[in-house]
């Protein structure tokens, strides 16, 4: 089976969640047997094609510009799409979406993976969010519809009658590792910083977050580990005001081992986001056995454990008053229980299994 991946930035080590869902996915599905194609952007991928795990990544030019780089690349890649001769053309997310219809003009079986309602970020301006909700309707035009979270395929069925199946994003559990090269080069100490991972935009909340621990009297520090894929004043802005924040430290985009490290050592991790599909960041750390702090929406409560602790959006002196309780009376945790909980209910091996069936019945 010949699978053409449109719709995703690229990977590795590309920042984004859906460029990491595919990143795990995609190989697993080359090991059921699948030969799989994604179309990246050059501007994330570099121009040459390579071969990551099995799965091929063929570059294609796009503008790095928000506001055109999705429409331009998904545009021309559903084209060269048809020109691989593929069983299924996937696409990615609501906004490439809007290329659903054609692809099946051209004679191509779609699926489309719904990963969060796009539209309301904030980054968008109005024009934007409008083709983007249009490009919702035309993903429900695919032949079928995955659903990364139970809020999005319930939204789906009530708002546009669409049937979705509900698979969701899933986690690898990391190897947990002692504090060393990399909390030594960040100047922190094991248990004792926060921890955020993510894009710096605004539907993150990261100003919330800086607005809350600015105002902590504590020898705690706060890690915001992540930078924007697009520079603008929003991102520009949040460095600046970082700097002046006491114990706040931005290590821009990490990955790998320096990640796995801060993610090991970490007292606690904190996500404020006012949007998200599932978030694979929350799903992370608790792979890592973090106690976790995150906002009140649909999305992070679909994650439901008991280390996880929730707080109004925007509400800073909420969230203040939650990360003051995690360095004022620390809980003894297991590690092994959070551990376990994303292992049982968000295996790649499992959501690879399940999306493979999909694909099955589609044929």
């Amino acid at each position: 089976m010949r699978i053409v991946a449109i719709g995703l930035r690229g990977f590795p080590d590309v920042q984004g969640g859906i460029e990491k869902h595919c990143e795990h996915l995609y190989p697993r599905l080359v090991t059921l047997g699948c030969e799989v194609i994604v179309l990246s952007r050059s501007p994330y991928t570099g121009r040459k094609p390579y071969v990551f795990n099995g799965v091929k990544i063929e570059p294609h030019w796009s503008p790095r510009q928000k506001t055109l780089e999705a429409f331009l690349h998904t545009f021309v890649g559903t084209i060269i799409a048809k020109c691989h001769r593929p069983d299924i053309v996937h696409f990615h997310a609501t906004g490439p979406s809007f290329f659903v219809p054609f692809a099946k003009i051209l004679g191509m079986k779609v699926i489309a993976t719904h990963h969060g309602f796009d539209y309301e970020r904030a980054k968008w301006g109005r024009l934007a969010k409008l083709f983007i909700k249009q490009g919702e309707r035309h993903l429900c035009k695919a032949d079928q519809v995955i659903a990364v979270s139970e809020h999005i395929r319930e939204s789906l069925a009530h708002r546009l009658h669409c049937e979705a199946t509900f698979i969701p994003n899933g986690v690898e559990l990391p190897q947990i590792v002692p504090g060393s090269q990399f909390c030594a080069k960040w100047g922190v100490s094991s248990g004792k910083y926060f921890l955020f991972m993510g894009r710096l935009v605004p539907e993150k909340c990261v100003h919330d977050l800086l607005d809350a621990f600015e105002k902590m009297k504590t020898e705690w520090k706060l890690v915001i580990a992540g930078d924007a894929d697009h520079k603008d004043a929003y991102s520009r802005e949040l460095k600046t005001r970082a700097k002046s924040v006491k114990n706040a430290i931005m290590t821009g985009f990490i990955t790998g081992f320096e990640l796995g490290e801060l993610c090991s050592n970490a007292g606690c991790f904190v996500l404020p986001s006012s949007h998200e599909g599932l978030p694979i960041a929350l799903l992370e750390a608790l792979s890592f056995g973090l106690p976790c702090i995150v906002s009140d929406i649909p999305a992070n409560r679909g994650i439901t454990h008991p280390t996880v602790r929730y707080f109004p959006v925007h509400d800073s002196s909420a969230l203040r008053v939650l990360m003051q309780e995690t360095i004022d009376n620390p809980e003894p945790i297991s590690r092994s229980d959070g551990r376990a909980y994303v292992a049982a209910k968000f295996n790649w091996d499992d959501v690879a299994e399940r999306t493979m069936e999909l694909m099955k019945r589609l044929m």
